[in-house]
C-alpha cells in the first residue's frame, strides 16, 4: 500500500483560525490550489447528480447519513464541555500569570471557592476578564439548549426522510382524504411523477406536525407492524422532545403539559411546575444515543417491511453490523449492544449467515469492553464455532483473549481479510494489545513498522462509554 496524505483546510477569514475540512488523497498535489478548483467542479457535478436521484429515496443513504449526524452530535458535545473545560483552565492559568495570589482557608476551599488578592491596579483589567468569563459561564446552559433543538430538528428530518421512502416504495400508504383534483390543477405540474412528489409532500408535512407519539401511530398503522413493543428508551425519547418544547416556547420552565407527557409514558422526573431545567452535556449525550438507537432501529424495520427481499435484508444488515462496528470503535458500548439485540429479535431475517456470524462477535465484544464477561460468553456459546471459517475463529479466539489460540489461526488467515492494520485497528484485538507477546508476535510475522505506526497499545479510557 502506497503512502497516503490527509490535509487540514485552515479558515483564517473568521475571527480564529479553524479546520474548515479535512481531505484524504494518495499525492501532495492534491491538496494545491488546481485541485481547489477540480474539487470545486466536483461539488458543481455532486449537487447536479444529488438533485437529479434525489426523488428516488433510499433507505440506506438515509439511514447512513442519520446515524453518522447522530455520532457527530455524540462527539461534538463532547468536545463542547472539553472546550469549556480549557476556557475555564485558561483563565484561572491567567490570573495566576499575573502573579495574583490566591488567599485561601479551609472554610473558603470546604465552600468550593478559589479566591484571589487583586491590587488596585490590576483591578479594572482582570475585573474585565472575570466579567466577560461570568457571561460565558451564565449563558453556556443556553448554549446547551439550542444543541438540544439542533438534535431534535435533525431526528425530525430524518423522519421526513424516512416517510418519504416509505411512501415511494409503498405508494398505497398515502391517504390525501380522497381530494380530487382538477385538470388545472394537474397542468400545474410538469410531470405526472412532480405531482406524486406533491401529494407525497404533503402527508409529510401533515405527519409531522404531530406529536412524535402520533407519528409512530401513523407508521405502525401504515406497516401493520408494532414499533414501540419492547422499545425500552421509549421514555426517554419522548421526553427528549417534550424538553425540547420546554426550551423553544417557556424558556426551559416546567409545565404540567410537559409532566403530564413525561408521566403518561413513564418516565421519572422530580421536577415540578415553574422549575427550569437545562441540557448539560450528559444529557445531551445520552440524548443523542436515545435518538440514534430508536433511528436505526425504525430504519430497520421500515426498510424490511416495505423492501421484503433477501437483497434489502442482507444490505439491512450489513448497516446494522457496521453502524454496531463503529460503535464499538467510539466505546459506546451499550448503543451497540442494544441495536445487537434488537438484530436478534425472533422477527429479524438474515440471509447471508457470514453477516450474523459478525452481529454475534460484535455483541459478544461489546459486552466484554463494557465489563459483562459473562453476557459475552453467552452470545459466543450460542453459536459452534468449529466449522466456521478461520477469520470467524481468529476474531472469538480474540474475545476470549485467547493468545495461543489467536496465534495458530493467525497464519491461516488471508492478509485481504485480516490485514496487519487490522490487528491493531480492530476492537476485537483491543484486550490482546496490551500484551507483550502478542506485540513481539505481531512484530515477528508483520515486521517493525506496523508496530511503530500503531504502538502496540491503546488507552481505552478515551474509549470508554460516555465519551
Amino acid at each position: 500500500m502506497t503512502d497516503q496524505y490527509i490535509g487540514f483546510e485552515i479558515d483564517t477569514e473568521s475571527d480564529y483560525d479553524h479546520i474548515s475540512k479535512i481531505k484524504f488523497a494518495d499525492n501532495i498535489a492534491a491538496f494545491g490550489s488546481s485541485a481547489h478548483e477540480e474539487d470545486a467542479e466536483k461539488a458543481e457535478l455532486d449537487e447536479t447528480e444529488i438533485s437529479d436521484v434525489s426523488v428516488n429515496f433510499q433507505f440506506q443513504p438515509i439511514s447512513s447519513n442519520f446515524f453518522s449526524s447522530m455520532i457527530g452530535f455524540h462527539d461534538a458535545m463532547h468536545m463542547a464541555g472539553v472546550s469549556y473545560q480549557i476556557t475555564t483552565s485558561s483563565y484561572i492559568s491567567h490570573f495566576e500569570r499575573e502573579t495574583i495570589k490566591p488567599v485561601m482557608s479551609e472554610e473558603v476551599s470546604a465552600a468550593g471557592w478559589r479566591v484571589y488578592r487583586l491590587s488596585a491596579d490590576a483591578f479594572p483589567k482582570i475585573a474585565d476578564d472575570a466579567r466577560r468569563m461570568a457571561r460565558q459561564i451564565h449563558h453556556f446552559p443556553r448554549f446547551n439548549n439550542i444543541f438540544l433543538l439542533g438534535l431534535v430538528s435533525q431526528f425530525d428530518s430524518y423522519l421526513g426522510d424516512l416517510v418519504r421512502c416509505l411512501a415511494v416504495v409503498m405508494p398505497h400508504i398515502i391517504n390525501d382524504s380522497g381530494k380530487q383534483y382538477s385538470a388545472v390543477e394537474l397542468l400545474e405540474f410538469g410531470s405526472l411523477e412532480e405531482f406524486k412528489l406533491s401529494i407525497v409532500e404533503r402527508e409529510v408535512e401533515s405527519v409531522l406536525r404531530t406529536s412524535h407519539e402520533d407519528q409512530f401511530k401513523w407508521l405502525e398503522s401504515k406497516i401493520k407492524k408494532p414499533l414501540r413493543d419492547g422499545l425500552h428508551n421509549w421514555p426517554d425519547f419522548i421526553e427528549i422532545f417534550e424538553r425540547r418544547n420546554l426550551f423553544a416556547h417557556t424558556n426551559g420552565i416546567v409545565t404540567r403539559t410537559y409532566l403530564a407527557k413525561c408521566q403518561s409514558v413513564g418516565y421519572k422526573t422530580d421536577a415540578g411546575v415553574g422549575e427550569i431545567l437545562s441540557a448539560d452535556p450528559d444529557y445531551l449525550r445520552d440524548s443523542a444515543r436515545t435518538l440514534m438507537e430508536v433511528g436505526v432501529k425504525l430504519s430497520q424495520v421500515l426498510w424490511r417491511v416495505s423492501c421484503n427481499d433477501a437483497e434489502n435484508h442482507e444490505e439491512a444488515d450489513k448497516l446494522l453490523n457496521n453502524s454496531a462496528f463503529e460503535l464499538i470503535k467510539v466505546g459506546m458500548y451499550s448503543s451497540a449492544i442494544s441495536i445487537l439485540d434488537f438484530a436478534f429479535l425472533p422477527a429479524m431475517k438474515h440471509p447471508r449467515k457470514a453477516i450474523l456470524n459478525m452481529m454475534r462477535i460484535n455483541l459478544a465484544n461489546a459486552h466484554k469492553l463494557s465489563g459483562d464477561i459473562a453476557a459475552a460468553e453467552r452470545a459466543l456459546s450460542e453459536e459452534d464455532w468449529s466449522p466456521m471459517q478461520e477469520q470467524f475463529q481468529l476474531c472469538v479466539a480474540a474475545v476470549r483473549d485467547d493468545f495461543e489460540e489467536v496465534r495458530r489461526l493467525v497464519p491461516l488467515v488471508p492478509a485481504d481479510q485480516i490485514s496487519a492494520a487490522n490487528y491493531f485497528q480492530w476492537p476485537v484485538f483491543r484486550g490482546l494489545v496490551k500484551r507483550n507477546d502478542y506485540i513481539q508476535f505481531i512484530r515477528e510475522r508483520f515486521g517493525d513498522e506496523i508496530v511503530e505506526i500503531y504502538g502496540g497499545s491503546r488507552d481505552d479510557a478515551s474509549l470508554s462509554e460516555g465519551n
